[in-house]
């Protein structure tokens, strides 16, 4: 148990140098090897978070929410998930998308941050 902890950990560090070096799809490849090791559900939910946004620095916007969305399925309540897909809804002018996660944002952390995401989709709705 203890060797492929490890094993995981280092997938995990390699990703990392290969996202400090812009090798992106190769930094996915790392991330999906570690996803093998079933070690625990939370972990799942950080690494599928991580391989979205490495989608996001290669503009491949559907595959970024694919990943983002499966984390979610995880933990509904995940806040980078839900705020990454809004930020990439909203940007790609998906208003209703974007709309509905921010009262979602909005519903599960009263914060300003999520009021600012749902004023801001609801301006360019008109």
């Amino acid at each position: 148990m203890e060797e492929i902890s490890k094993e995981k950990i280092e997938l995990i560090k390699q990703s990392f140098e290969f996202k400090h070096q812009k090798k992106y799809k190769e930094a996915i490849e790392m991330l999906y090897k570690a996803l093998e090791y079933d070690s625990g559900i939370n972990d799942n939910v950080e690494l599928l978070s991580q391989i979205g946004d490495l989608h996001i620095l290669l503009n491949n916007y559907d595959r970024a929410i694919d990943e983002f969305q499966k984390a979610l399925s995880i933990n509904q309540s995940h806040v980078y998930s839900l705020q990454k897909c809004y930020e990439i809804y909203f940007k790609t002018n998906q208003l209703n998308k974007a709309l509905k996660i921010a009262q979602y944002m909005c519903e599960i952390n009263k914060t300003s941050e999520n009021y600012y995401c749902y004023i801001q989709v609801l301006i360019k709705l008109e």
